[in-house]
């Protein structure tokens, strides 16, 4: 199964990690369920967003998921809780 992950935003390098860094900022703390990658450390400080360089671009992405309800779900709970909306995507 291929990994899929949500994407919210796309940009360069500089937007992108602002863009990262306002979504952890936010939604730090919201003990959202992320998959099964980690970055930034522990479970317990795993970032929300994170940044992907996709050719000249750079993708701003939140969980990783191998099962499409999973990351369905969270697409749904993201979109609720914080008006964030993206598009699923193979990581």
């Amino acid at each position: 199964k291929v990994p899929l992950t949500l994407q919210v935003g796309y940009g360069d390098a500089a937007w992108a990690e602002a863009q990262a860094k306002a979504i952890n900022d936010r939604l730090g703390d919201a003990n959202l369920p992320l998959g099964f990658v980690t970055y930034g450390g522990a479970p317990a400080t795993q970032q929300v967003a994170f940044v992907v360089k996709r050719k000249a671009q750079h993708a701003v992405v939140i969980g990783v998921f191998v099962e499409r309800g999973r990351i369905e779900k969270l697409a749904r709970r993201l979109a609720r809780a914080s008006g964030v909306r993206g598009f699923i995507r193979p990581l």
